[in-house]
């Protein structure tokens, strides 16, 4: 299973470099004109791509305003600031054993 995946401006901006270079289909959401955008553009992008968000931004993890369902899935990374240099590792690593 190849994982369609895009990337909040919330997360490193290598990470979605890392998830293809993992063999993922990934996009960086500033890299298709969504940078500044609110959660709901966002969000729409993913559905209408059929991508699983993966963001740190807290707001996409209410249930009641994207209930489960209506999307591909939201990854919500909720790390402490001194993870950030590890986290591109750490999120490759996750999404890719999904696959086992």
């Amino acid at each position: 299973m190849r994982h369609r995946l895009a990337v909040d401006e919330s997360m490193p901006g290598a990470l979605a470099d890392a998830l293809t270079s993992a063999g993922m289909d990934a996009v960086d959401v500033r890299d298709v004109g969504l940078g500044g955008h609110d959660d709901d553009d966002v969000l729409a992008f993913a559905v209408a791509e059929g991508r699983a968000v993966i963001t740190s931004d807290v707001g996409f993890g209410s249930i009641l305003r994207y209930p489960l369902g209506s999307h591909a899935g939201i990854v919500l990374v909720r790390l402490p600031e001194t993870e950030w240099p590890h986290i591109v590792a750490r999120v490759v690593a996750q999404v890719g054993a999904l696959d086992a």
